[in-house]
């Protein structure tokens, strides 16, 4: 399935939040790719996402490159968890655009609290452009999660991400 397919008005999904590391696991990868195919059966498309992970030195960043492909191969999009900043070093930022499907960003993430108003300027500028150059540069579909209050929503508006996820969502399931 293409990444620009992505649409939370299509049905049930099912997010599988794990470490990096665990990836790289032929068995984890089987499973993933079993549960995706029974999933798939009953209309539930399977995500997969992962936060930064501790290792960046070579080895470990050929072979997690080899899993996402082979989840992709499967069908299962990958998604980040965070933004492609300068943080993360060249070698795994390079990884990450050519090998994920999207990046999963929290409201907190972009300096958006729960209340009303409450937001670091600064903080969310720096993000949107992140998010941008991330959505035009790097052809990455964007997934807001933990969207919890309308005033969030509403605030979100404004960026191309394709999907909610959170309190307010549809019928998506994190695992």
């Amino acid at each position: 399935m293409a990444s620009d397919e992505l649409d939370a008005s299509r049905g049930d999904s099912v997010i599988f939040r794990t470490e990096a590391v665990a990836l790289c696991s032929e068995g984890i990868q089987q499973q993933l790719v079993q549960t995706a195919e029974l999933l798939l059966k009953v209309d539930v498309r399977v995500f997969v996402a992962f936060s930064e992970p501790s290792s960046s030195d070579a080895g470990f960043l050929r072979s997690f490159r080899a899993a996402l492909y082979v989840l992709e191969d499967q069908g299962i999009e990958v998604f980040f968890v965070g933004t492609l900043s300068q943080k993360l070093g060249r070698n795994l930022r390079s990884v990450l655009e050519r090998s994920v499907s999207g990046l999963m960003v929290s409201p907190r993430a972009l300096g958006l609290g729960d209340k009303y108003g409450a937001y670091n300027p600064v903080k969310f500028e720096t993000g949107v452009k992140m998010l941008s150059e991330a959505i035009h540069e790097h052809r990455k579909v964007v997934v807001m999660e933990d969207v919890k209050t309308t005033w969030q929503r509403d605030v979100l508006q404004g960026i191309p991400f394709h999907a909610f996820s959170g309190s307010i969502s549809g019928s998506q399931v994190i695992v």
